[in-house]
């Protein structure tokens, strides 16, 4: 049975958990490859980075993590994004 590009991108240590948390693809040697298989690297990617990812979504969506600055109601964070709730306006 052929080999997929993630079994062995697996292999060589392709996918990298950087600083961040977050995995990132990082081919060492690889030659060309098609766009099929630059999905099933992006769906690994996300399978890697879910755990990750759902840590830091609740992390950032439970206001006790934040006791003397409250969210605003809109505040992107609780989806995801950038805050500046807590930005001071001069």
């Amino acid at each position: 049975m052929r080999q997929t590009c993630v079994e062995m991108s697996h292999e060589r240590g392709d996918f990298m958990c950087l600083e961040d948390g977050y995995y990132r693809w990082w081919p060492h040697g690889l030659g060309a490859i098609s766009a099929e298989e630059l999905r099933m690297i992006a769906n690994e990617l996300d399978r890697l980075n879910t755990d990750w990812d759902n840590q830091l979504q609740e992390f950032f969506a439970d206001p006790k993590n934040y006791p003397n600055q409250p969210h605003r109601l809109n505040c992107p964070i609780l989806n995801g994004g950038y805050c500046n709730c807590h930005v001071e306006e001069k």
